[in-house]
């Protein structure tokens, strides 16, 4: 039998740039947008490479909202 991959392309685990008041929402945009203009295929965001394990269940839910838009 023959299995198709789940993914082609090139994937980024990116950073959750912060500031003093939590996620800097305007930087990781900016960065996400990057990315995506570089020709990414797709983003690991709050993954265990960077901040995630460190962000609470809401800063996850925000940076997901946040890339998704």
């Amino acid at each position: 039998m023959k299995h198709e991959p789940i993914f082609r392309g090139v994937a980024t685990a990116l950073i959750t740039p912060t500031d003093e008041n939590g996620i800097d929402f305007a930087a990781f945009k900016k960065l996400i947008n990057w990315q995506i203009d570089e020709g990414i295929n797709a983003l690991v965001i709050c993954g265990t490479t960077g901040e995630g394990s460190t962000l609470s269940d809401a800063e996850h839910r925000d940076a997901l909202s946040c890339a998704v838009e």
